[in-house]
């Protein structure tokens, strides 16, 4: 189950007894030269080998072949583990909150602990979220919260113009109406975070300690750090 290049397997009656590579140690290497070892060994190995029979021969990697690109024609099982045991944090919090973003990975997280994910296959539109989720996410009633992933990916990939033009697209089509529902006297409760090696937030809401929202106050010593999972978890009910 899954999409893409991201699937899980679920075994049912599975050990963690078992050895098995990821895809990045065995890269430049013959496929079967670190097999799955341990228990259940005999079984993944088939799975692996099967999976080079079934895609092996498709018309899409003739054509990659042809390209001198490689194959796709491996199913290669590995970051094995059993399934956690979480909380259902919308009865636990007493609320259902809605999740946006185009992660498929945030999409199962929100599932497993009761909430919601948006569709993810519109979330975004080219490289930048659409206009579409924008309006929708600042209409929506009740706690949601978005991840767009894509600035930081601009600002590595030295597209500056593009994230940019994202940022200013957020502001002007959901921070800008925020604050002026705020100054309007609405109850407007929320967040703008940028985590990262030096996260930045801004916590709306309360009362405001008179340090703005930019990079030059890193260090400002006005300022209290939190971790991202502390803030997530007051937002979104304790």
């Amino acid at each position: 189950m899954g999409e893409g290049l991201i699937h899980g397997l679920v075994w049912e009656d599975g050990s963690l007894d078992l050895g098995c590579f990821e895809p990045e140690k065995i890269v430049g290497d013959a496929w079967n030269s670190r097999l799955p070892e341990g228990d259940g060994e005999l079984a993944l190995r088939m799975l692996i080998e099967d999976s080079l029979n079934l895609f092996d021969g498709l018309e899409i990697n003739r054509r990659r072949a042809d390209d001198g690109l490689p194959k796709l024609n491996l199913l290669w099982p590995h970051s094995f583990g059993f399934e956690p045991d979480l909380p259902n944090l919308a009865l636990r919090r007493g609320n259902v909150a809605h999740f946006w973003s185009g992660d498929i990975a945030l999409e199962g997280m929100a599932n497993l602990v009761g909430y919601r994910h948006w569709e993810r296959s519109v979330f975004y539109q080219g490289i930048h979220v659409s206009e579409k989720v924008r309006g929708g996410f600042w209409q929506e009633e009740g706690v949601s919260v978005l991840f767009d992933e894509r600035i930081g990916e601009h600002l590595c990939a030295k597209r500056g113009d593009e994230g940019r033009f994202s940022v200013e697209e957020w502001d002007r089509l959901v921070w800008e109406p925020m604050a002026l529902a705020i100054r309007s006297g609405e109850e407007v409760d929320g967040a703008i975070l940028c985590p990262g090696f030096e996260g930045l937030g801004l916590i709306f809401g309360g009362a405001p300690n008179g340090v703005p929202f930019d990079g030059r106050v890193i260090g400002d010593s006005r300022l209290r750090k939190y971790r991202l999972s502390e803030v997530m978890a007051k937002l979104l009910g304790g």
